[in-house]
């Protein structure tokens, strides 16, 4: 690699924690009378590492986790980097990226993640309903291109 571009490519890196700084991330998932509100909390921790709150949505109850900042979108991207399935989850990203509004989707397997994994499926697919995260970013075709580069 040529000193430019490693050069662009540490703007780039700069420019992209400048809009992450900014980033908004949410959390959250149904809470069913029959799960165990702690073991469902713990699984949203191991997401993001902030405690939820329970807050009614629609009449339901949910668990509800928010935060900004890039260290919290980072920590979600790593878990993926370390099990190094950045293709299929640049992939899955673009699937429910909603451009208009800012906004990256993804939908985790609730048991996993109270495993410490962080599982994607389709909205609907996990049984006990899916932990739903939300990233609001002013980039974010830029912001998952870098978070899912090799």
């Amino acid at each position: 690699m040529k000193k430019r571009e490693i050069k662009d490519l540490l703007k780039k890196d700069k420019e992209i924690k400048r809009t992450l700084a900014k980033a908004k991330t949410t959390i959250k998932t149904i809470l069913y009378e029959c799960e165990d509100m702690n073991k469902v909390s713990k699984a949203l921790m191991n997401v993001l590492n902030v405690k939820p709150v329970v807050r009614e949505i629609g009449g339901e109850k949910y668990l509800v986790a928010e935060a900004a900042g890039y260290e919290y979108v980072y920590r979600i991207f790593n878990h993926f980097r370390m099990r190094r399935v950045l293709a299929t989850l640049r992939k899955y990203l673009y699937k429910y990226l909603d451009r208009d509004r800012g906004i990256i989707t993804m939908y985790l397997h609730k048991q996993a993640a109270y495993a410490g994994v962080l599982s994607l499926v389709d909205p609907g697919e996990s049984p006990l309903g899916d932990i739903i995260v939300t990233i609001e970013t002013e980039n974010p075709d830029e912001v998952i291109k870098w978070l899912t580069r090799f």
